[in-house]
């Protein structure tokens, strides 16, 4: 049975042991820890822009349900009433929607300048982004 020790002893190994292994093939000294460090940071980027896009297709979807449109009609430039056909109260239900889907608040003064998809985009993301953020900080304060 491996204790605590060994566990960590075989792992050092295994990464000296790869990143030996990288090395012996001629590879510049810390290729393979720059190599890792830029595959994580592609991660990152592919999971920012895979949030970014599954917020936008959400908002969208909830958009074309509300207006009883298909999802190809709502563009990130539509005007929800210039462009959509919205009236006013088609506006604070597509808001009322979206709130419950994404578990926001849409405030007043904000909903006074969502004039269009991308910026209602936008508000939605960043409103996710602070109650995460939100959420973070207070999981830390209680630790």
């Amino acid at each position: 049975m491996a204790t605590g020790k060994n566990v960590k002893q075989i792992a050092t190994a295994l990464v000296i042991g790869t990143f030996s292994t990288a090395c012996s093939y001629s590879m510049p000294p810390g290729t393979f820890v720059q190599k890792a460090h830029a595959q994580g940071d592609n991660e990152d980027k592919e999971r920012k822009q895979s949030f970014k896009s599954s917020i936008t297709e959400r908002v969208q979807s909830v958009i074309a349900k509300q207006l009883k449109k298909d999802v190809s009609e709502i563009k990130p430039a539509s005007n929800f009433i210039k462009d959509l056909g919205c009236d006013s109260l088609d506006c604070v239900e597509i808001l009322m929607a979206l709130e419950s889907e994404f578990q926001i608040d849409i405030s007043d003064d904000a909903a006074n300048k969502l004039v269009t998809v991308r910026a209602t985009t936008d508000y939605v993301r960043s409103a996710i982004e602070k109650k995460a953020s939100g959420k973070a900080k207070k999981e830390k304060e209680e630790k």
